[in-house]
């Protein structure tokens, strides 16, 4: 009986199409946030949710989705990447048409190089929080 109720109010609706992510939906966050800022590994930053709000500040470990290319010590988008095992002296250029620019000092088996990441290409907005590209790390509450 239950079972032909709830049936019969699925058939009532006409189906609904749920919200699916993009990879757009998880870049571009400097549009929706702001004080952003870089400490070590860790990106900061005070987003809006989806009721135009902002949250409380947010960060995201990058190790979570950054690392480094090992061939030509260049900064990453890579899930788990730990980048932190490889780059220090990071500092962030909030002053770009393309969006935040991280800067490093990144350095493998006895080479050392300067790398920059774009970090609204792969760091999104989701509802308030901060999330790598895709969905991957999860944020620390800050």
């Amino acid at each position: 009986m239950i079972l032909v109720v709830f049936l019969g109010w699925l058939l009532a609706f006409p189906a609904m199409a749920l919200p699916s992510k993009t990879d757009e939906d998880y870049k571009n966050f400097s549009k929706t946030c702001k004080n952003i800022g870089v400490d070590s590994s860790y990106v900061s930053a005070e987003c809006l949710d989806i009721s135009g709000l902002h949250s409380k500040n947010q960060t995201l470990d990058l190790d979570m989705c950054v690392g480094i290319d090992y061939t030509s010590l260049d900064l990453t988008w890579a899930i788990y990447g730990k980048m932190s095992g490889y780059c220090g002296h990071c500092q962030l250029d909030l002053d770009q048409p393309e969006g935040p620019i991280l800067s490093c000092t990144c350095a493998w088996s006895g080479s050392k190089a300067n790398s920059t990441l774009t970090l609204d290409d792969g760091i999104g907005n989701n509802n308030g929080t901060l999330s790598c590209n895709g969905g991957a790390g999860m944020p620390t509450i800050g």
